[in-house]
């Protein structure tokens, strides 16, 4: 097989290494050349010099490059991964601040709420030059998406460019763990048909060895995490009298997701902190802000601390001081899987981003969503998993309808058809204050983003 050019868009202390581990455990990979691009030279040397460390520990062949000039690093692309924030971490902590004065918390705020429509505004003007370049440099280039909002970025690429490609989020592989554990197989024995928008995805069927286990999975969850604390109780690890009758003696990580599953009919996926987001119930000043249902307030400092023990931890890697870690593991990304798919044709199933053109036959034809997806040398086709619930549909297209207009909306630049996307939104309570919020977070941003009119 012929060596590829990967390029990564944006130098992320928390990314990069782990994809590039990946890449480096596919043998049909080695010979490939990747490029690293940021517009700051501190992430972009620290990212490339751990890359090229880990090529040296382990012995692979591998080309590693890295500029501050996006129109070079594009030419001669074969994939493209997209990996960046257009944004600071002081001023995702003053919109988030500005959210808070107004009554709304967000848990994580990358993807719903006023948060996400402002992370989304100026990720989907960065995404919109990214792709203006490729259509230029490298338009045969496939993308391969891993930026938040997942589903407004997707869509922002698909609908406004000729670029082909895909969104990819790595939550899905939590559920797998996860029922793997339920079930005790290994993890490529669980076969999950999930579909939605991205961090609020369903599971509408489920396969373990072969054998459907959709219409059990409640009661196997239940049962799984009766006896998990059980032996807990046993060993000592959990203390007092284990009641499973209550539900809020569930494992905490997972409590409200399995509240979701027995309300809704399906398990979520995607996690707590972020399903809450998409409801009105859980991020409320009543609840403690997510308090009640064992979720926090995200802490933008605290958010921030991690990043920077993480690039301490890669800035001694680069030294010496110590070896990269799990040289010899994957990540639990998937961009190695759907670019040696589409490379060798392997006809194989992932769960991607992408427009809704056979999936779901009661979602919107063309829409942003999160389902299986076939990837073979003509890049993805849908997998068709029929209907969803009308209860999760209604749902799902409300949310998809928030995406579309806050998509036109800034590359409109048309403050109405924002106005109408955060009256959809399920965390905006008081009609009266929405455009008041709108002005003064726009002003609040207006070093990163263009007027609305």
């Amino acid at each position: 097989m012929p060596a590829v050019n990967i390029v990564f868009i944006g130098a992320s202390y928390l990314f990069n290494h782990r994809v590039f581990r990946d890449f480096m455990l596919i043998p049909e990979l080695e010979g490939s050349t990747i490029t690293v691009y940021d517009i700051k030279k501190e992430p972009l040397e620290l990212v490339t010099n751990v890359c090229k460390v880990m090529r040296e520990k382990t012995g692979k062949n591998f080309t590693i490059k890295s500029t501050m000039d996006i129109k070079k690093a594009l030419q001669g692309a074969d994939f493209v991964l997209t990996s960046y924030s257009a944004s600071t971490w002081l001023a995702d902590k003053q919109v988030m601040d500005i959210c808070f004065k107004y009554g709304i918390s967000h848990g994580i705020g990358d993807t719903v709420g006023p948060s996400g429509m402002i992370r989304a505004f100026k990720n989907v003007l960065a995404m919109n030059e990214i792709t203006k370049h490729m259509e230029k440099i490298c338009p045969k280039a496939y993308l391969v998406n891993f930026t938040n909002p997942m589903s407004t970025v997707t869509l922002s690429m698909l609908r406004h460019s000729r670029i082909k490609g895909v969104g990819l989020c790595h939550a899905i592989f939590g559920t797998v763990k996860h029922l793997s554990e339920v079930y005790k197989v290994p993890e490529n024995q669980v076969e999950i048909y999930a579909a939605g928008v991205n961090h609020l995805t369903w599971v509408l069927d489920l396969y373990i060895n072969s054998e459907r286990k959709t219409d059990t999975l409640y009661k196997d969850i239940i049962n799984h995490q009766l006896a998990k604390k059980e032996e807990d109780r046993r060993k000592g690890k959990a203390k007092g009298k284990v009641d499973w009758y209550k539900k809020e003696m569930l494992n905490e990580r997972r409590s409200l997701e399995m509240q979701l599953f027995e309300k809704y009919g399906c398990l979520p996926i995607g996690g707590d902190t972020h399903n809450a987001e998409f409801f009105p119930f859980f991020y409320d000043p009543k609840t403690g802000h997510g308090k009640k249902y064992g979720i926090k307030h995200v802490d933008c400092v605290k958010r921030h601390k991690s990043k920077m023990d993480m690039q301490k931890l890669l800035q001694g890697w680069a030294d010496g001081k110590e070896d990269p870690w799990d040289l010899d593991k994957f990540s639990g990304e998937d961009a190695h899987s759907v670019i040696l798919s589409i490379l060798l044709n392997k006809k194989e199933i992932h769960q991607v981003n992408y427009a809704n053109n056979g999936c779901i036959d009661n979602l919107p034809k063309g829409a942003i969503i999160e389902g299986p997806g076939i990837f073979g040398a003509g890049g993805c086709k849908a997998v068709n998993t029929g209907s969803m619930p009308s209860n999760l549909a209604s749902i799902t297209n409300n949310l998809i309808t928030i995406h579309e207009l806050t998509v036109e909306a800034i590359m409109k630049r048309d403050k109405k058809l924002a106005i109408q996307a955060l009256l959809l939104d399920p965390m905006i309570k008081d009609f009266s204050k929405v455009e008041k919020l709108l002005d003064e977070l726009m002003t609040s941003q207006s070093k990163f983003l263009p007027k609305l009119y």
